[in-house]
């Protein structure tokens, strides 16, 4: 565990004094926000998380609510707690005011159901998310979520056809990147065909340079999977 810097030491003190004193809820939930930010600062997610959590829980406003959540949230889900990003996204979704936020945490949701092996929790949500034109903006990467669902199943020819389609219907997109780098694991894991899978794995950086998958390949850099037989 992390020693907080001992210069912080104090002003850690004199806010908890603040909160012991008697502050007014809204002053109390900006006191342990405050709290949590020179936690942050000194990389202590756990004690920040903790005190982002009690400010979440005082502050009045219900958008800035949403906002802490937010926060929560996503430190959460990018160091794995995911039952703690789970309860933060769905706090988002009933807080914020902003729809790019509330569509993030529909998709985040749906996304720690897959990852934590809620399979049919998270195929019910995505269909749902589908058929609901309030969600177009992220219908692709419902699509690739769902894609990764049926991987996560086996059902490889259904993946496929819906990778495909996401190539066609989203092209040049975050999700059409990682669609084509998808393919050319399965041209590789179901076929063994290295041109066909170095013709997906070269589309990448044609849809979207800023796809983490984005990488020039040649055949010397083609990964080397298991054949399957």
């Amino acid at each position: 565990q992390r020693q907080m810097c001992i210069r912080d030491r104090p002003a850690i003190n004199g806010l908890n004094e603040l909160i012991n004193f008697g502050l007014n809820t809204d002053m109390e939930a900006k006191s342990y926000l405050a709290i949590a930010e020179i936690f942050l600062e000194q990389q202590m997610q756990a004690e920040a998380m903790d005190n982002l959590e009690k400010s979440a829980e005082r502050i009045q406003d219900q958008n800035e609510r949403g906002q802490i959540y937010y926060r929560i949230a996503e430190l959460s889900f990018d160091a794995k707690s995911y039952d703690r990003a789970l309860s933060a996204y769905q706090e988002v979704i009933k807080n914020s005011q902003s729809k790019k936020q509330i569509q993030e945490g529909n998709l985040k949701t749906v996304r720690i159901y897959r990852l934590k092996g809620n399979l049919d929790l998270a195929a019910s949500a995505i269909k749902n998310m589908l058929l609901d034109e309030n969600y177009k903006s992220i219908f692709a990467d419902l699509e690739l979520e769902l894609a990764k669902l049926y991987d996560q199943q086996n059902m490889i020819s259904e993946s496929k056809n819906r990778l495909e389609s996401i190539v066609q219907d989203y092209p040049k997109s975050i999700a059409s990147a990682e669609a084509y780098y998808m393919l050319g694991n399965y041209s590789i894991e179901q076929d063994w065909d290295m041109g066909d899978a170095l013709k997906h794995y070269s589309s990448v950086v044609k849809e979207n340079k800023q796809s983490l998958y984005a990488q020039p390949v040649s055949y010397t850099h083609l990964p080397l999977p298991t054949k399957r037989i």
